[in-house]
């Protein structure tokens, strides 16, 4: 899903580093994804979301789990959805939006209540969470307006994949 970044290790090396432990790392810079789960901000590697839908049909897929909201059609093929509140812990407004993210082969949709934009930042300026963090989050970034938590897009679609196949 995610194509980790090459960074020089030596002169004539060149290894992989993923966002993730970029972001542990504080280390250079980085594109964020934002959008928006009721009142909340949150933030993914750019290169995480494939594409944007704005308010595509859902179809309910019945017994499915309650954070499942359905199934859109995409590129052609049935790509299940799953909605970003119940699976973030976060009380809904309005979703309507559909973020497509890859997980190997297969494409999974992100339901959000609304994209904000892209934005570029020093992962230097990001913050350790002034709680606990859980499986999805990585660090936050106040940018003197709001606060946006950062999160493992890899952890989300796994999470994401996993409440899919009912197992979460």
């Amino acid at each position: 899903m995610l194509t980790p970044v090459q960074v020089p290790a030596t002169p004539n090396e060149t290894h992989f580093v993923r966002f993730r432990d970029r972001v542990r790392a504080r280390s250079g810079r980085g594109e964020l994804f934002v959008f928006v789960v009721g009142d909340e901000r949150f933030a993914v590697d750019v290169r995480a979301v494939e594409e944007v839908l704005e308010a595509p049909e859902i179809q309910p897929i019945p017994g499915s789990s309650p954070s499942v909201a359905g199934a859109a059609r995409y590129a052609g093929q049935v790509m299940a959805v799953v909605a970003a509140g119940p699976l973030l812990g976060v009380e809904g407004g309005h979703p309507r939006t559909v973020l497509v993210m890859r997980r190997g082969a297969d494409r999974l949709g992100l339901l959000v209540d609304d994209v904000d934009d892209v934005a570029e930042i020093e992962l230097l300026e990001l913050r350790n969470p002034p709680y606990e963090a859980d499986e999805f989050l990585l660090a936050v970034h106040w940018d003197g307006v709001a606060l946006t938590s950062v999160l493992d897009a890899r952890a989300v679609v796994a999470a994401a994949a996993a409440a899919v196949r009912g197992t979460r």
